[in-house]
């Protein structure tokens, strides 16, 4: 979601609207831009592990989308990942593609689907 329509959701505008409180205002608009970074965080997050970031426009909304939320959780697996090379050995930043599949019909699998292995961190 834009930055700018972000802020339009959450302060939609208004025909006359007079704030004279300056400090009020300047950390109303320092927790926007808090709240705006931390939205674009977590979509990250969810885009990088293969998750799902729901952003429900109405309350409304957040009843139609409980369920499917419920079942999602509570049809989670743990899946371990053993590769043939060790990880030790493999050089920073190769990434391996990883393959999940399943023998029940119907199981949709969602998850990262790739692994990045790190780097030494240069010392400060």
């Amino acid at each position: 979601m834009p930055i700018e329509e972000a802020r339009l959701r959450l302060f939609p505008p208004r025909l006359l609207s007079v704030l004279t409180d300056y400090p009020f205002w300047k950390e109303k608009k320092s927790q926007v831009k808090a709240l705006i970074v931390a939205q674009v965080q977590l979509a990250l997050l969810a885009e990088s592990t293969g998750g799902e970031l729901v952003m429900p426009e109405s309350i409304e909304e957040v009843i139609e989308n409980s369920a499917a939320i419920a079942r999602s959780i509570n049809s989670q697996y743990v899946v371990t990942y053993a590769p043939k090379r060790p990880l030790k050995d493999a050089p920073a930043g190769e990434m391996r593609r990883i393959e999940v599949s399943s023998r029940r019909a119907g199981l949709e699998a969602r998850g990262a689907r790739r692994l990045i292995i790190p780097g030494d961190e240069p010392e400060k």
